[in-house]
């Protein structure tokens, strides 16, 4: 199930890019900004509006601080935790490195023009789509904790031999296939 929903958030990753590159050819960056500014509060206001509470058992001590730090406190000690959010965070730090840098990499470093570069981003997001399709349809066969291991696997040599092509010779095809293979594992 999480993996159905994740690979749903993705795609506005995959959208994104291509009908930001489409505005901004239209209006400048500043129109998009306003556009997000008032999307978010539209979006806002209607959860608010049409979206009920589902927690029916609320608790009104669990934002006091002396709960939330026994909570944390909790946390910090279950090493499991520690595990695996210390690995998804470093995981997606690597892609929101590349996605602050992939307009300059892309545009700047290899001269493609803005529309090429939102399809090529939606390409790379597909990676992500795709491994969480797979991860649904082997989770049981294989199991949670062997797919992760799995996925990490494949996410750390993506991310090897695309620091290796970089090195030798970056291409666009080298840096797409690698962060598209890289997506796949963290799927």
């Amino acid at each position: 199930m999480l993996a159905v929903i994740a690979a749903s958030m993705t795609l506005s990753t995959l959208i994104a890019p291509v009908l930001g590159g489409a505005i901004a050819e239209i209006v400048s960056w500043r129109h998009i900004f306003s556009l997000l500014v008032l999307l978010g509060l539209s979006i806002g206001a209607a959860v608010l509006i049409w979206i009920p509470e589902t927690n029916s058992n609320t608790d009104s001590e669990a934002l006091r601080l002396r709960r939330l730090a026994s909570k944390f406190q909790h946390c910090w000690h279950n090493r499991a935790f520690l595990v695996y959010t210390l690995t998804i965070s470093l995981v997606w730090s690597a892609f929101f490195l590349f996605i602050v840098e992939s307009s300059f990499i892309y545009q700047g470093e290899f001269d493609v023009g803005l529309r090429t570069f939102a399809l090529i981003f939606a390409l790379i997001s597909q990676g992500y789509i795709c491994g969480s399709y797979a991860t649904k349809k082997l989770v049981s066969k294989v199991g949670a904790d062997r797919l992760i291991s799995y996925g990490l696997a494949v996410s750390t040599l993506a991310l090897m031999l695309l620091t290796l092509s970089s090195l030798i010779n970056p291409e666009p095809i080298s840096v797409t296939t690698g962060m598209f293979v890289f997506l796949f594992g963290c799927g």
